[in-house]
């Protein structure tokens, strides 16, 4: 009896500790060859309903991405939904590094979106967050021709937009810690464009290009920024990289590479309000030119002139629609200045002062034009 019982009541406590077959470390083991990894997430919405699109591979061999879209209550049902539209292999959403959302879908809110990243425990709160401006996340998606996979075409996207900052990507995480405590954000905007007669070697498609940024405030989108503006509020965010300008100068144009440390942002005087000092040092390089040598003074006066405007006019956009997409109270917050003393309406009543001083470098190996026209020493 007792060589039984101490067989027997091993076995019962492995029972309750939950180590069988079907529990424990191998409960949610899954052959890497059933796995079907989804890198982007599409979310859209079509009269009122939410519609998903995924793009996965498989975690073995890779290959062409499998594109999958449903219409669903919720993400979760979508997921689930999804699920049943795969001829073979689980979707894997651990991996997922983009997520796309339509026009109409952002206009309605992207709280549902957010609040799903931050509960799930396989969508990663580092997830790159994109808006198709004039279009669907489902276009962009099934669009892609064969041979395209929307996965590199967004990785390209965040690249570019880490080199240059015209405009820069944002991910879920942060997009949150904006909304939460500033009740708005930025989120990069995307441009659908049709690769037939530009690109070759591949069938004709549909990739993206970053086309600015689209302002969330309370949740939904309610705007865009386009160009200078969209560049003026990467330089406020700290975000702006390396951009190429073209700058009329001197009868002719120069093109410069631009590039500025994040502006000092001071608070000079709260009497009647609050007033802003916001100044901005870049250094220009002249990559190009259409005159002998130009002048510098009258080139860095012309960049001056010309950043000075963009910033003017996103700071008044933020002050008119009260948003402040700009993050000024996380830059108020590094003076000192806690945002609970801050009156409700402080925003409107902002007095920005903006003062630019560009620096203007030579070009990296000459400061005139090549010459073509013979005369030239040896």
């Amino acid at each position: 009896m007792k060589r039984l019982f101490f067989p027997l009541a091993a076995l019962a406590l492995l029972t309750l500790s939950g180590c069988g077959l079907s529990r424990g470390i191998y409960s949610n083991y899954r052959a890497i060859e059933e796995l079907q990894l989804v890198r982007t997430l599409g979310l859209d919405a079509d009269d009122g309903a939410l519609v998903l699109s995924a793009a996965a591979a498989r975690a073995q061999d890779g290959g062409a991405p499998v594109i999958a879209r449903c219409a669903a209550t919720g993400i979760p049902q979508g997921l689930d939904a999804l699920q049943l539209r795969v001829p073979r292999g689980q979707l894997h959403f651990a991996h997922t590094q983009y997520i796309v959302l339509g026009e109409d879908y952002a206009a309605r809110g992207v709280g549902d979106a957010l609040d799903f990243v931050e509960r799930d425990i396989h969508t990663r709160l580092g997830a790159a967050l994109f808006v198709v401006r004039d279009g669907t996340a489902e276009a962009l998606l099934t669009g892609s021709g064969e041979g395209w996979d929307v996965g590199d075409v967004l990785t390209e996207v965040l690249a570019e937009t880490s080199r240059h900052g015209d405009c820069c990507v944002f991910d879920a995480r942060e997009t949150a810690v904006d909304l939460s405590e500033y009740g708005t954000a930025l989120i990069c905007a995307l441009r659908l464009k049709d690769t037939q007669d530009s690109v070759f070697g591949l069938p004709p498609g549909l990739t993206a290009v970053p086309d600015g940024y689209g302002i969330l405030r309370g949740g939904a989108l309610v705007g865009w920024l386009d160009g200078a503006d969209a560049r003026a509020a990467s330089f406020v965010r700290g975000k702006l990289g390396t951009v190429t300008l073209a700058v009329p100068a001197g009868g002719g144009t120069v093109t410069v590479e631009l590039s500025a440390p994040p502006p000092e942002i001071e608070l000079v005087s709260a009497e009647g309000g609050i007033v802003l000092s916001l100044s901005a040092a870049p250094e220009a390089v002249i990559v190009g030119q259409t005159e002998t040598k130009p002048d510098t003074r009258s080139l860095a006066a012309a960049l001056d002139a010309q950043l000075r405007e963009a910033l003017e006019r996103v700071l008044e956009r933020a002050r008119a629609e009260n948003c402040d997409f700009l993050a000024l109270t996380r830059a108020l917050r590094t003076q000192g200045v806690a945002p609970a003393a801050l009156p409700p309406d402080w925003l409107r009543t902002l007095d920005a002062r903006v003062t630019v001083h560009t620096t203007v470098r030579p070009g990296y190996d000459m400061d005139a034009r090549a010459g073509t026209d013979g005369g030239g020493a040896a």
